[in-house]
């Protein structure tokens, strides 16, 4: 016979972050939105990258973000594992500064009683980061990203 069983597991452990990690990290600890920008193509990245994705040059320039941008995609999650009350709008991003796309958490978007976002949002809003008032150096330093 084949049964199953609910299992809860909760593990902590340790992660190296490397040098382009740990600065990454410790700007949203500082509410600062590092990219690096490519040595080769010149392109901007961000998350902050050792090396460019497009071309695999290294990526050593540090380039500041002003945490806006807008949105080129969405979708609005209605089941998944964690904490976060369901439905919620995670968001693709192209941030101002950087050439890559961003995803996290957009909030303040009323949804419809279907779980519909309202029709004046979509690809095109702006958008800012919120930061939590107690940062720790993790990607969720960014609360989520509010519509301007």
């Amino acid at each position: 016979m084949n049964a199953t069983r609910n299992v809860r597991w909760e593990l902590d452990f340790r992660v190296n972050l490397g040098d382009t990690g740990s600065r990454f990290a410790e700007g949203l600890r500082d509410g600062i939105l590092y990219g690096t920008k490519c040595d080769g193509c010149k392109r901007v990245a961000v998350p902050a990258v050792e090396f460019c994705e497009r071309c695999f040059e290294p990526a050593t320039e540090w380039v500041e973000l002003a945490g806006e941008g807008v949105v080129e995609s969405f979708t609005v999650v209605h089941i998944a594992p964690g904490a976060r009350p369901r439905p919620y709008v995670m968001g693709v991003m192209r941030l101002d500064g950087a050439d890559g796309l961003f995803v996290h958490y957009l909030g303040g978007i009323s949804l419809g009683e279907d779980g519909s976002p309202p029709a004046d949002f979509g690809p095109g809003a702006r958008v800012r980061a919120v930061w939590e008032q107690d940062r720790t150096g993790s990607i969720t330093d960014i609360a989520h990203f509010e519509v301007l």
